[in-house]
């Protein structure tokens, strides 16, 4: 009951601090020049808006780390590293670092934080689809999990493109996470429920996340999957292909595309998928249309097992890609 009545407490601050955010963006925005200007070339918002929707977030989880007394101290690790990629994205937000450095950084943060606590390393290869499962020695393990949580926080950062939808993508993975590990991870209910009130704003276009709030939530959801990975016998790597096949493929496909055009992989544009959407639709049919994609997999899933899901999956975001290319 104790638990319950701390929840309910943290809740009702995370609104608040929510509701503060969103009194005073712009003098919180202009104080710190956390600023997001349209230039109607790749950014079509019609003001000026604040990089400041993170904020509630972090404090929210920092008075639930106080008042709910997370016995689980795996979770208090990720969320200390998740914080070092929330202050290089505040860097990146004010004064916009070039890519190459966060890159690299990113790394070097990952790697650092991996040789301390060695048990945030992926632990094993388990291909269900080859039936392989064995263990890692060391040396593999540290270069594949900072392969992942490098492909992962990219993977999110290539979401972050209409109002809202990094938002989303993080509650659906984060949902998607606590069916996988079938048990109730406190502090992920709780990050998604703090998302699913902080949104509303977002979608209003009142600030944005920016990349302090995409450095942390991909960060905080890769060391999260790991971590339930690691605890588990019966989760393959197709498993968690599947929760975050769609933005994948999206990521996979916009890479070889700009290759292909002799452009620079990691340069923005406007062909990713969330943007031939919003070309078509209205935000809140592209919102729907992208995240029932994404669920669409993890549904099969239930109904004809793995592989082919995959496969289903993967052949209908290309479909979608050429239909909406066409129009």
């Amino acid at each position: 009951m104790q638990i319950i009545n701390n929840l309910v407490i943290c809740i009702f601050l995370s609104i608040i601090f929510i509701a503060i955010n969103n009194i005073y963006r712009h003098k919180i925005s202009n104080l710190l020049g956390l600023l997001d200007f349209p230039d109607n070339n790749r950014k079509f918002h019609g003001q000026t808006t604040p990089l400041i929707g993170s904020f509630p977030l972090i404090l929210s989880l920092l008075v639930y780390s106080i008042f709910c007394s997370e016995k689980n101290v795996f979770f208090i690790y990720i969320f200390l590293i998740s914080m070092f990629f929330f202050i290089v994205g505040l860097i990146d937000d004010k004064y916009n670092i070039e890519y190459k450095n966060r890159f690299l950084l990113t790394i070097f943060i990952s790697a650092i934080f991996l040789f301390f606590k060695e048990e945030f390393l992926i632990n094993s290869i388990y291909l269900e689809t080859f039936e392989i499962h064995k263990p890692l020695i060391k040396f593999h393990s540290m270069i594949l999990t900072i392969i992942c949580i490098i492909i992962l926080i990219n993977t999110f950062n290539f979401t972050d493109g209409i109002n809202a939808l990094s938002s989303y993508i993080a509650i659906v993975w984060l949902g998607s996470l606590l069916l996988l590990s079938q048990s109730i991870i406190p502090i992920i209910v709780f990050l998604i429920i703090c998302l699913l009130i902080n949104s509303f704003f977002i979608l209003k276009g009142n600030y944005f996340i920016g990349d302090s709030g995409t450095l942390f939530l991909s960060s905080f959801i890769a060391f999260t999957t790991i971590y339930i990975f690691n605890n588990s016998n019966s989760i393959s790597y197709e498993n968690i292909f599947l929760i975050f096949m769609i933005p994948g493929l999206d990521m996979i496909r916009l890479v070889f595309v700009r290759l292909k055009n002799k452009k620079n992989p990691f340069l923005p544009d406007r062909n990713h998928l969330h943007h031939f959407l919003i070309k078509k639709y209205s935000l809140y049919q592209s919102l729907l249309i992208y995240l029932l994609l994404m669920i669409l997999p993890m549904m099969l899933y239930y109904i004809i097992g793995v592989q082919l899901s995959i496969i289903l999956g993967g052949l209908f975001y290309f479909f979608i890609i050429m239909k909406l290319k066409k129009t």
